[in-house]
């Protein structure tokens, strides 16, 4: 624990240097390295929790516990911390040069138990509040499922506002912690303002992309589109000269039916005729005439 003294109604505490860790979460979210990131979620619980003695408990509801955070019976039974630093926040937890993590800013300390997914919750949703795109490289429900925390969002988030709006009102109805906590959150460090670039960038670098993509695919689809339309062409100026052949076809064939019926009914007309004359009288005469008469030479 970093050493605090209190003088003149004031809590003090010793400046040390060192890397937080929420910039090791930063470095993994950087890298999307998410092993490094689950990683740094199991040390951030190790620390909050603390040793196995300090996790050996169940919580118990108790009406000054639902006075300060709202709800009390959802965490009945549940497992507990006997002590809990609620504001054991990845930038209060500093490691200086011998890698030692140190505690800062711990005013918010509990000697009662408190739910232990609860203590963790807060904990680590602050980092979604500080890293931007963290939840889109590692959503807050899924730290809560690799955690295994139980209790839903919502029931968690509730507790946890109910607990500052305790906190921070003074007795007169004055909230100077409220008005800082106000400001804090429209504040943001360079890093934060680095950060945002450099997704704003990725993020327009993806759109350059996702657009030289759809300029080269509309040229693909209208060079597509051309051949198309030229075999369309083809295939219509094909189709209207075997239209023609075809119709030529037929007319020649009708031409040939006709010029056929002709012919039949020519046939049919000479051999009526032929009939009828071999058949008449006239022409058996002549024929006996014929072989009289051949018969004297």
């Amino acid at each position: 624990m970093c050493p605090a003294e209190y003088q003149n109604d004031i809590l003090w505490f010793e400046y040390i240097e060192g890397e937080s860790l929420e910039d090791k979460y930063r470095i993994a979210y950087k890298e999307k390295n998410e092993s490094l990131f689950c990683d740094l979620l199991k040390l951030h619980v190790s620390l909050i929790c603390g040793n196995e003695e300090n996790s050996d408990c169940i919580f118990s509801n108790s009406p000054e516990f639902e006075s300060i955070f709202g709800i009390g019976k959802q965490f009945e039974g549940e497992k507990g911390l006997k002590i809990s630093n609620f504001d054991a926040i990845a930038s209060n937890i500093i490691f200086t040069s011998d890698s030692i993590p140190t505690f800062i800013d711990y005013e918010w300390f509990f000697l009662m138990p408190l739910p232990k997914e609860l203590i963790i919750f807060h904990c680590i949703k602050d980092l979604y509040i500080h890293i931007h795109g963290l939840e889109e490289f590692f959503p807050l429900q899924k730290a809560m499922d690799y955690l295994e925390i139980s209790n839903t969002e919502e029931t968690l988030d509730y507790a946890c506002k109910h607990f500052f709006h305790n906190v921070v009102t003074e007795p007169d109805g004055k909230s100077f912690a409220g008005t800082k906590q106000v400001c804090l959150q429209g504040e943001q460090d360079v890093q934060y303002y680095i950060e945002d670039a450099k997704h704003a960038h990725e993020e327009w670098a993806i759109c350059a992309k996702n657009w030289q993509d759809a300029v080269k695919a509309y040229d693909e689809l209208k060079k597509s589109h051309k051949e198309i339309e030229d075999y369309w062409k083809q295939a219509s100026q094909a189709n209207a000269q075997l239209n023609n052949e075809l119709l030529s076809i037929q007319k020649l064939l009708a031409d040939k039916t006709y010029e056929n019926q002709i012919y039949q009914q020519n046939i049919e007309h000479w051999k009526q005729a032929y009939e009828t004359v071999i058949n008449s009288k006239t022409w058996r005469f002549a024929n006996k005439v014929k072989r009289i008469f051949g018969r004297g030479r």
